[in-house]
């Protein structure tokens, strides 16, 4: 579920920014799934979320945030599947590292997709990509904190 309350970043100094093709691919790839009320409603869509992978491939409770608005419904769609994930941690210099990456989770209705969300998010993830790249950590981490993001469930 989305919330309004600030996303948890801890140590933002250990955090380094990559592009998304420098991530290998999951080792656990859990798929968002489309939501199933909004297919009589033929809607299509797209999140853009930032999130920090930790140094053992897990996604970092509390990190995942949306950089473009989307539906309600997209947004728990990727709070419930984007956590579950796991990637290959992350090494430069030989040691692992905590990585912010910015992915696009597309939501394209079954019976009539409309693909041209796609490109829209991907640009808008691209531009994030290079100015995350410029831009001091500390600086991106403290814009993150304050938009909306996954709420962190309790175990």
């Amino acid at each position: 579920m989305q919330s309004r309350s600030f996303a948890s970043f801890r140590d933002p100094e250990g955090i380094t920014a990559i592009p998304t093709v420098s991530l290998k691919d999951p080792i656990v790839r859990a798929h968002t799934k489309y939501p199933s009320e909004l297919e009589s409603r033929q809607i299509s869509g797209a999140a853009v979320v930032a999130f920090v992978i930790d140094t053992t491939g897990s996604v970092e409770p509390g990190t995942v945030t949306f950089l473009n608005g989307p539906r309600h419904e997209f947004a728990a769609a990727v709070c419930d599947g984007l956590p579950k994930s796991r990637y290959p941690p992350f090494v430069i210099e030989g040691r692992k590292r905590r990585v912010l990456i910015v992915q696009m989770h597309a939501f394209l209705s079954q019976q009539y997709p409309d693909p041209s969300v796609v490109p829209d998010a991907l640009s808008l993830r691209s531009r994030i990509e290079e100015e995350f790249a410029v831009t001091p950590i500390v600086t991106v981490i403290d814009r993150l904190k304050e938009l909306p993001h996954c709420e962190v469930r309790q175990r």
